[in-house]
């Protein structure tokens, strides 16, 4: 009798953990944690900010029926950080998530939740308005889910008749970013308008990087080609 309690309450156990995962409105397919993976999640802390912090350029976004916007940002200065900021659909700030991330992460709305995407751990982690994790869970490795990683990544939203779009305005150098320095949103009358705009910023940013990269290699070029090309085609002049 006590063995057939144990078995039934490992089983009743296992059920719940798995109709929980499965109740997570996500378009990827996922399973519940592993007892270990649940262990080392449950020690994450997501700090709700109510002051709008400093953000640079957007590394994803996602749209809420009602208008709500979410960007994802990396923290300034720390890039073991995340900000996840909250916006009406006028771009006005709301609050924001913190929380450790090692690489990309996506975000999607679920009702009133976020889901926060861990590109590199495989995780998905569903928030509430007051920064507690809901319930976490495990992205299996499918052809399917793989497809859904584009569209998680897509850089327009269309809320009804409105179009959301990430986008980049540096000319030449949207070829070599990675990241997005404006949110704009586009009526059914086709007028478009600036959310978020940190174009100015980013596009000195890439300006003084590229020049940084480029005289890198230029120096490097000379210090091992031309330099030596130089000394040698000077000895033989100073022999002859």
């Amino acid at each position: 009798m006590r063995r057939f309690r144990r078995i039934f309450t490992v089983f009743l156990l296992v059920l719940l953990l798995t109709g929980s995962a499965a109740a997570m409105d996500t378009g990827f397919e996922v399973q519940p944690l592993s007892p270990e993976e649940t262990a080392r999640v449950s020690n994450k802390e997501i700090i709700l900010q109510k002051e709008k912090p400093k953000t640079g350029s957007i590394l994803c976004f996602d749209v809420r029926e009602d208008g709500l916007i979410a960007l994802g940002f990396q923290t300034p200065n720390d890039s073991e950080e995340r900000i996840v900021c909250i916006l009406d659909s006028n771009g006005a700030f709301q609050y924001a998530y913190r929380f450790a991330c090692v690489g990309s992460f996506g975000l999607e709305w679920s009702g009133e939740h976020l889901l926060v995407y861990f590109v590199r751990s495989d995780l998905v982690m569903e928030l509430d308005a007051a920064g507690n994790a809901v319930q976490w869970a495990d992205i299996l490795d499918t052809t399917e889910n793989n497809r859904y990683w584009y569209t998680v990544r897509e850089r327009e939203r269309v809320v009804e008749d409105r179009v959301y779009r990430i986008k980049n305005d540096m000319g030449i150098f949207n070829l070599i970013v990675s990241s997005y320095s404006q949110l704009t949103v586009t009526n059914a009358s086709a007028e478009e308008v600036l959310i978020y705009d940190v174009n100015q910023e980013q596009l000195i940013k890439t300006v003084v990087f590229t020049g940084a990269i480029a005289l890198f290699v230029g120096c490097a070029v000379y210090i091992a080609t031309i330099k030596p090309i130089m000394e040698t085609s000077g000895k033989k002049g100073a022999k002859t």
